[in-house]
């Protein structure tokens, strides 16, 4: 069994790779076809597991690894710093810390990615709150101008307009 454990950033991932015979470490570029190609090479003698922490690339990391037909585990970044105990935290030793605790299996709970209709929902909805808020901001700037053509509002003031302020008297 090999343990992988990558560090995800924005343009590259740094990864680690546990098995009987040692460790090897890698830089791959965070793309789907990297990571999907990696996951592919390290998974080709034996089973493989893989981990990383949740952050931006999620989605992009688990569809990637997933479609390599590699099991992956995404984890809370702070549950996995309470595990590794370390101080310094660095590219590397993240996603040792990773792989060494898939391997021991000291994980913590990992951290629930949603797939295909879950998460095409969830992008509907976030988007029908934008829309939703829109609307009404919309509708208050309408009612507001409405209410000053009718007489019953009053204008607001820009905050760059001479206010009816009392001069000030000279000592």
């Amino acid at each position: 069994m090999k343990y992988l454990g990558i560090d995800v950033h924005s343009s590259a991932s740094v990864w680690c790779l546990l098995d009987q015979s040692g460790e090897q470490r890698g830089r791959t570029p965070t793309t789907y076809p990297d990571l999907c190609e990696l996951a592919s090479r390290l998974s080709k003698d034996d089973e493989l597991l893989a981990g990383h922490e949740v952050g931006g690339q999620v989605y992009l990391v688990h569809d990637a690894v997933s479609a390599a037909g590699v099991t992956i585990q995404a984890f809370n970044a702070n549950h996995l710093r309470m595990i590794a105990a370390s101080r310094k935290k660095t590219d590397k030793r993240d996603s040792y810390w990773i792989a060494r605790a898939l391997q021991t299996r000291m994980t913590p709970h990992p951290v629930y990615i949603p797939r295909g209709e879950v998460r095409q929902l969830r992008r509907l909805l976030a988007r029908r709150r934008i829309v939703m808020r829109d609307r009404k901001r919309w509708q208050y700037r309408a009612q507001g101008v409405l209410a000053v053509l009718r007489g019953t509002g009053q204008p607001r003031q820009q905050p760059d307009q001479e206010q009816d302020r009392p001069t000030p008297r000279a000592p």
